[in-house]
């Protein structure tokens, strides 16, 4: 009995994350990102990273990285930024407006995913937020806290002229 409710619970997890996935692929679409880009922003707003530690939290190779980075640099949603003691480290930032999109990335998530659920109770929700949670931290403990909470406002700039927002 345990082993059939251990793989009911296996499926179902494999089959939200393939649900919430398609949520994040809509509305990645909607901005004109793709998933990993949006997942490249999303994992910058908690601060700079180098191309190594975002290809081990995005689960890619490392040139996949330096080809988001070049995308989203040119849209200006993110830099580069040399780390000031080892010239050969650098770092990739959220500029401001890589900000702004994330921010709306998970205001229309959060919109859609609420709206999906919105025949439950609130008490189903909570109880459904509390274990996605622990379901989280104990798969994969490194993605905690990686979408939530939004930032409240621009990222720190390192340098002015690297401020990828500005224009003029």
């Amino acid at each position: 009995m345990a082993d059939r409710s251990n793989m009911a619970l296996a499926e179902n997890l494999l089959t939200l994350g393939i649900a919430v996935g398609g949520v994040r692929a809509r509305v990645s679409r909607d901005l004109e990102l793709t998933p990993q880009q949006v997942e490249l922003l999303c994992s910058l707003s908690h601060g700079p990273r180098s191309a190594g530690s975002l290809a081990e939290l995005l689960a890619c190779d490392k040139t996949n990285i330096t080809g988001m980075v070049n995308r989203l640099e040119s849209r200006g949603l993110a830099y580069r930024d040399r780390d000031d003691e080892d010239r050969r480290v650098v770092y990739v930032v959220l500029s401001n407006s890589g900000t702004d999109v994330v921010r709306e990335f998970r205001m229309r998530s959060y919109e859609a995913i609420t709206k999906s659920l919105g025949d439950h109770s609130q008490e189903e929700r909570d109880q459904l937020s509390t274990l996605a949670r622990k379901a989280i931290d104990s798969i994969s403990p490194e993605l905690t806290g990686l979408l939530g909470p939004a930032p409240r406002g621009p990222q720190p700039q390192r340098s002015e002229e690297h401020d990828c927002s500005r224009t003029g």
